[in-house]
């Protein structure tokens, strides 16, 4: 989302169509971008009270676009959500909790209330935006039960690396490698 390569959304712009983004990124060729309450609910979310806010914030987000849809004159081409509770859930209380399953069936409810919305929005030819939508569901990685936590951040400053670098990835890497240091550990 932050490359140089051309986004979907600059695609989707560049033919004149509508978009929205609810991701804490930035696309800068997206119609709307709905991201800052994200980045605060996402920097809170390295304690255990606050992935509640994340889930209060999808379901938000939802309602938010769900609002949106049924309004719009010209419904949006592209719409991107991040749902942030699951991630943060499972990263939080192990992909085998009770938070991490109840977190999965919230957003699953979420999605339906959207596919809902979809199904009564009708378009002048009679079609809904449901029969015209495509969905694209996917992860940014997956989770297994461990048996030891590693703070990965924490170790790598620890052994005098930036975890979050800003300069090239080529030069980080090049620069920061030294096996016997990273084979102790």
């Amino acid at each position: 989302w932050d490359g140089v390569l051309p986004s979907l959304f600059d695609h989707v712009a560049a033919s004149g169509g509508e978009t929205i983004s609810y991701f804490e990124g930035y696309f800068g060729s997206a119609a709307l971008n709905v991201h800052e309450e994200a980045y605060y609910l996402l920097d809170l979310a390295t304690d255990r009270a606050s992935t509640a806010s994340l889930l209060d914030y999808d379901r938000r987000m939802t309602h938010d676009l769900a609002s949106r849809i049924a309004e719009a004159h010209q419904p949006p081409n592209l719409v991107f959500l991040r749902y942030s509770c699951v991630d943060m859930r499972g990263h939080v209380y192990g992909p085998s909790s009770e938070e991490y399953r109840g977190a999965i069936l919230s957003v699953d409810r979420l999605i339906g209330e959207l596919v809902g919305v979809l199904k009564l929005a009708t378009l002048p030819d009679g079609d809904t935006l449901y029969d015209r939508a495509n969905f694209v569901l996917f992860s940014d990685h997956g989770m297994v039960d461990t048996p030891t936590f590693v703070d990965l951040d924490a170790a790598l400053m620890d052994m005098g690396f930036d975890p979050m670098p800003t300069s090239d990835i080529s030069e980080v890497i090049l620069s920061a490698i030294d096996s016997e240091r990273i084979l102790e550990h």
